[in-house]
């Protein structure tokens, strides 16, 4: 299971954006618009004149705050593509049956990885995770033809670089994740954010990586600095790629689920109640359907990944629901699935009854 989710994350940005505007706030007041009324100084006002002599340059202060702001922001966002790729890796062994029957392109990274991070300690490099016995085992366990086998996910993320448009599609394909572009493209609420800035994705993911550049590297005065309404503009648009990026991970994950006959299909939803929170599952064949099932909701673009907590037959909860083709049951699933015509999924553990593995 990919157990990565973006709400850390998002978190984390909103955290970013509450600090700048407070920052701008405290800026504005001590230097532009000083209060040093009687009933200010009263108050300790007169700190602000203190606190003046700290900053050399009004500009000072807004360079770091816009420095602090856009090497936090790209962080966040590079974190949470190595994160997410990790989870990646770590769950495509489950998927096949052995080594060699994973996708070429992961294979071959994951050799010459491998390979790399093995000179790297020959060269005095250390990673508290990592040793050289680690680094060989899964190599090894793969290639030997043993059932339980895993990835290095540190061999998927050699020779790094800044990740604009083009690096990032490429890291995602290194771990047979292609068409990450087009998936990118089609995100409406991405394109929208975007087309309102005047700008595309590829554009906004080189924006960010050179205003990262340039504060962590300049060795020069920094020219441009950003305001807090652009700030948020660029928060706003690392977290709707975020999510994009999570959602692409877990289609791709889910349709290999299915091709490998781990996905059972239940049924459709044809109502959503918004007060309980509640559906209407229409099942598809003859099945038993139980409290704590893992499922996954699934549309043209929609995957929520989720689990049953409670089931209604005719009004009664019921922790057990045996129905017929045809049947309608009442669900409550973890996390909300409110878009009617989903087609809902339960994992198995192992590969259905036909799969030839």
């Amino acid at each position: 299971m990919i157990v990565v989710t973006p709400e850390k994350v998002r978190s984390e940005i909103a955290a970013v954006c509450a600090l700048s505007q407070f920052n701008e706030y405290i800026r504005s007041h001590i230097i532009d618009e000083a209060d040093l009324s009687p009933a200010a100084v009263a108050a300790g006002a007169t700190n602000y004149l203190e606190a003046r002599h700290h900053v050399a340059e009004p500009l000072q202060w807004k360079v770091f705050s816009h420095c602090a702001s856009v090497t936090r922001l790209y962080a966040l966002y590079e974190g949470f593509v190595y994160e997410l790729i990790s989870a990646w890796v770590k769950a495509v062994p489950s998927l096949y049956s052995s080594y060699a029957r994973m996708p070429e392109a992961i294979v071959n990274q994951h050799r010459v990885g491998v390979g790399v991070l093995l000179q790297k300690f020959g060269g005095g490099y250390r990673n508290e995770q990592l040793t050289e016995l680690r680094i060989i085992e899964p190599l090894y366990f793969g290639l030997s033809g043993q059932e339980e086998f895993s990835l290095v996910s540190d061999a998927f993320f050699i020779d790094l670089r800044n990740l604009r448009h083009d690096e990032l599609c490429g890291l995602f394909n290194k771990v047979s994740l292609d068409n990450l572009g087009g998936w990118l493209g089609g995100h409406m609420e991405l394109q929208a954010v975007c087309n309102l800035a005047g700008t595309t994705v590829v554009g906004q993911l080189k924006e960010l990586v050179d205003f990262r550049n340039e504060a962590s590297h300049a060795r020069q005065e920094i020219d441009e600095t950003l305001g807090v309404s652009e700030i948020q503009q660029i928060a706003q648009f690392i977290q709707l790629l975020c999510d994009a990026l999570h959602e692409f991970v877990l289609i791709r994950y889910f349709d290999a689920l299915q091709e490998v006959g781990r996905l059972e299909s239940l049924g459709r939803i044809t109502k959503y109640f918004p007060r309980p929170d509640a559906t209407i599952l229409a099942v598809d064949k003859p099945v038993q359907i139980n409290v704590g099932d893992e499922i996954v909701a699934r549309g043209d673009r929609v995957c929520i990944a989720t689990t049953i907590v409670s089931l209604q037959n005719a009004g009664i909860s019921i922790e057990t629901a045996k129905a017929n083709q045809g049947n309608e049951i009442g669900v409550k699933f973890r996390s909300s699935v409110k878009k009617e015509g989903l087609t809902i999924y339960r994992i198995s553990s192992s590969r259905l009854e036909g799969d030839s593995g």
